[in-house]
């Protein structure tokens, strides 16, 4: 929007130009480190000034938020800006560095971004969750609830029969001989981390019942079809590879005829929790964008990044009740 524009690099005028109509201007210029400056007037008269300069060592990461102040209320964001500067403050555009990012406090990273087009980073990082099954259930009639061998790991149940007929169970009748019961599966696991999180869903297959990981206790007293049955695994308990599953209790007995009786032991849950949040720089930024959880305090987000001064920025949650309110005009 000038009449004309001159331009300089490290003081020395490389020309002034008309500018045309909605148009545009260019210069040739060899590259020389310093400072280009354009420098556009009006009616002659200079107006206004825009410059880029040769940027030195990238040394520094800093952060800056919009807001600086968000909502407690699981849904409020802040976008933090990260960029890379020299010794003199300067970002520097051709940082392409690599940002890891750790979050402190009630919120969380929602997702990362850099604007390049041509970045194949993953916007988001997300946990990895699977679903194992309990299988090859077989079962056992004994006549005692306490200490059963039949539990442990290594015991040998070759000679057991299925636990359920293909028909999902036996006769009521079947069902009153054997009072007591020790039911085995087993599951297999692969290798975990100490970061996963093991979840076993446990379902009821007995009226009453206990239920053991490899010989393990996880749960006693669990009356059928009891809410809850959810135990999160010691990795203690647990091993790279099959585990064994065992329940012990009274059996399922058909409340009408027309029930059909559960028999399906559950899963297992594995939850490996995401790797750290991180991106590359694009023209020395990115951004990361910040959700608050319905607490009140400090979010704190730290960026590292090797060979970097890191950078730490806080912003506050506050109950909604206490922002003020925004008037719309």
């Amino acid at each position: 929007n000038c009449g004309e524009v001159e331009l300089f690099l490290n003081n020395k005028s490389l020309g002034r130009k008309k500018m045309p109509v909605n148009g545009h201007l260019s210069w040739k210029v060899a590259y020389d480190p310093g400072k280009l400056l354009a420098l556009g007037y009006k009616d002659g008269k200079p107006v206004i000034t825009e410059k880029a300069e040769t940027t030195g060592e990238a040394k520094k990461v800093v952060l800056s938020a919009d807001p600086g102040i968000i909502n407690a209320d699981g849904e409020d964001v802040s976008v933090f800006t990260v960029q890379v500067i020299d010794s003199k403050k300067r970002t520097v555009p051709t940082a392409d560095n690599e940002i890891t990012f750790r979050l402190t406090g009630p919120g969380r990273i929602i997702g990362v971004g850099n604007g390049d087009p041509a970045s194949h980073e993953p916007d988001k990082y997300l946990d990895k969750i699977s679903r194992i099954t309990i299988g090859d259930l077989k079962k056992k009639a004994v006549n005692s609830l306490e200490n059963r061998p039949e539990v442990d790991f290594g015991y040998d149940d070759s000679d057991w029969q299925p636990a359920f007929e293909a028909e999902g169970f036996e006769s009521r009748a079947a069902q009153d001989t054997a009072k007591m019961i020790v039911i085995r599966g087993s599951f297999t696991l692969d290798t975990f981390t100490p970061e996963t999180v093991i979840n076993l869903f446990a379902k009821s297959l007995c009226r009453e019942q206990a239920v053991y990981i490899n010989g393990k206790l996880i749960a006693e007293h669990v009356k059928r079809d009891a809410p809850g049955q959810s135990y999160v695994l010691d990795h203690t308990v647990l091993r790279p590879g099959k585990n064994i599953y065992a329940v012990v209790g009274t059996p399922l007995i058909k409340r009408n005829q027309w029930e059909y009786l559960n028999t399906d032991p559950g899963l297992v849950q594995v939850v490996n929790p995401h790797g750290q949040w991180k991106r590359k720089l694009f023209n020395g930024m990115a951004q990361v964008i910040v959700q608050s959880d319905r607490k009140a305090g400090v979010i704190t987000l730290t960026a590292t990044s090797p060979g970097l001064s890191t950078g730490v920025l806080k912003i506050q949650a506050e109950p909604a009740a206490l922002r003020p309110a925004v008037e719309a005009h």
